[in-house]
């Protein structure tokens, strides 16, 4: 997919420019029911690592364990953990848990995959309070 088509943030965040191509991958995450848990968006920058590429257009295995399996991704850097809304079919959205972070290749660090993650909230609730802390955003003193 172009660039342009990709949000500003994952552009950047990927060390890519709106000329670039990007690879795009949505999964969900579900129950034996068939219900939903997560709903997870990938991006990564087409070219920059043929590994990731492989891994990422690989729709036979899920992206984690092919990632993982070869070694490609070192550990997550969280920049954003907050809320997001979740869709729910035939109704109006709600409220979920949300995480966005990037993976980076354990061979140069370089940011390999944008990840955005939104949890259906019956599973992962989404508190608006750390446990045991004010609210978010509060200052501390």
């Amino acid at each position: 997919m172009p660039g342009t088509e990709v949000p500003a943030q994952a552009r950047l965040l990927l060390d890519g420019a709106v000329g670039d191509r990007f690879w795009l991958r949505r999964t969900l995450l579900v129950m034996p029911s068939g219900e939903a848990v997560s709903d997870n968006t990938v991006v990564t920058r087409q070219g920059a690592d043929p590994c990731v590429d492989a891994a990422v257009a690989d729709r036979s295995r899920p992206i984690g364990p092919a990632l993982s399996g070869a070694g490609l991704v070192g550990l997550r850097r969280v920049v954003r953990a907050g809320t997001a809304q979740w869709w729910r079919e035939g109704s109006a959205t709600v409220t979920c848990a949300s995480k966005t972070y990037v993976l980076p290749t354990l061979r140069d660090g370089a940011p390999a995959l944008y990840v955005r993650e939104r949890f259906h909230p019956a599973y992962v609730p989404a508190a608006t309070e750390p446990a045991g802390g004010p609210p978010v955003g509060t200052p501390r003193p």
